[in-house]
């Protein structure tokens, strides 16, 4: 298994961007049904936008608008599914502004509308329900096939090493 052994500075380093990192998730849960912006974030860590904005392209692989819509999304998908109130309410108790917007984004990352992903939720759910990790996760789900490959594999190296 790949690993790397870091000096103390560098596994300080890493637990401050871990730690930034879990800072700015628990500020985009708590704030995504308002207007919420990478400012206000900045402000309360001390650092320029620009750093951040670097910071979490890097570390999560996306915009921080990006994330923003992504929890925003999943909350939406959470109360379509439940079935109990309007796509507009929808669109509103999980921080858009706009339905009209919020019909066409979430559109473009589910390949659907809101109503037929309602339509379609318990399907889509269980399809997906296996592949749902969080966005800064290091971990990767593998089939049984592909996990009975992957012990074979380092039993064979054990194997190996031992001769």
């Amino acid at each position: 298994i790949p690993c790397q052994i870091l000096s103390a500075e560098e596994a300080a380093n890493e637990s401050q961007k871990n730690a930034r990192l879990m800072r700015l998730t628990e500020f985009v849960e708590a704030n995504f049904r308002h207007k919420i912006r990478l400012a206000d974030f900045a402000q309360a860590e001390g650092c320029s936008v620009s750093y951040l904005s670097h910071f979490i392209r890097k570390t999560m692989n996306q915009t921080f608008q990006d994330y923003v819509n992504s929890v925003r999304f999943r909350h939406a998908c959470k109360l379509i599914a439940e079935g109990k109130l309007s796509m507009i309410s929808i669109s509103m108790e999980a921080g858009f502004s706009d339905y009209r917007y919020f019909s066409r984004a979430f559109q473009e990352a589910y390949g659907m509308t809101p109503a037929e992903y309602g339509r379609n939720a318990n399907t889509v759910i269980a399809e997906t329900a296996s592949h749902i990790q969080s966005v800064h996760s290091q971990e990767r789900f593998l089939t049984r096939g592909q996990s009975l490959g992957l012990l074979q594999y380092f039993r064979k190296q054990l194997t190996i090493g031992e001769s």
